[in-house]
């Protein structure tokens, strides 16, 4: 998807603004940096973004444990 625009990625996100939303991120991922954590909590203020130090690309691969928790207090 184009990023900007009428059908962009970001353009469509900023509708999601009432639905609840997570947001987990590891911060040694090289694909999608942290970076992108910072840019949804500013497009999506009420969101929870989470980004885990010790996680790369694939938080429910790497940490399932954790990301079972985070969804389940994110779902209660």
């Amino acid at each position: 998807d184009e990023p900007f625009g009428e059908t962009g990625f970001w353009t469509r996100l900023e509708t999601m603004m009432v639905a609840p939303a997570l947001y987990v991120y590891g911060a040694a991922d090289n694909l999608i940096t942290p970076r992108f954590g910072e840019k949804m909590r500013r497009t999506l203020p009420r969101a929870r973004v989470e980004v885990w130090p010790d996680c790369g690309h694939v938080p429910q691969m790497e940490h399932p444990e954790r990301a079972l928790s985070a969804l389940t207090n994110f779902f209660a």
